[in-house]
């Protein structure tokens, strides 16, 4: 299945993207992760965010912005990957796939109906009633 793995979370919520995103690119068999990082408006900030995709060696694309609203971020990133000509997936930052074969059942469905957009969102929350 080819297709984007994405998620958005403001600056200081960094850290979901190492600790969560990393592990559902794992398993859901994506190569890297698409992060769209909200609240960045210093220089300082964008170099801080190189020293996490240095380290993590490209298993993270980091788009930093400064839209102030989950909206705006969201309209970025539907602009951004409409232009892919693949789906994507966008997952909640700090949301774990715990059961990847049903997300990927979900994932190939929305690429065989032609969607090019999907959510999924709080998956912890459903697992855990």
């Amino acid at each position: 299945m080819d297709f984007a793995l994405v998620t958005y979370v403001p600056f200081y919520r960094i850290h979901e993207v190492i600790k969560w995103q990393l592990l559902n690119a794992r398993r859901l068999g994506v190569d890297y992760v698409t992060a769209y990082v909200d609240n960045v408006f210093a220089k300082e900030q964008v170099e801080l965010l190189g020293l996490i995709t240095d380290k993590y060696n490209e298993k993270v694309s980091i788009v930093p912005g400064n839209w102030r609203s989950r909206c705006g971020t969201w309209f970025s990133i539907i602009r951004d990957h409409m232009q892919l000509g693949k789906p994507f997936v966008v997952i909640d930052s700090d949301n774990e796939v715990a059961e990847p074969e049903k997300v990927g059942k979900f994932i190939d469905w929305v690429a065989k109906e032609g969607i090019p957009l999907a959510g999924v969102l709080d998956t912890t929350a459903l697992i855990n009633g």
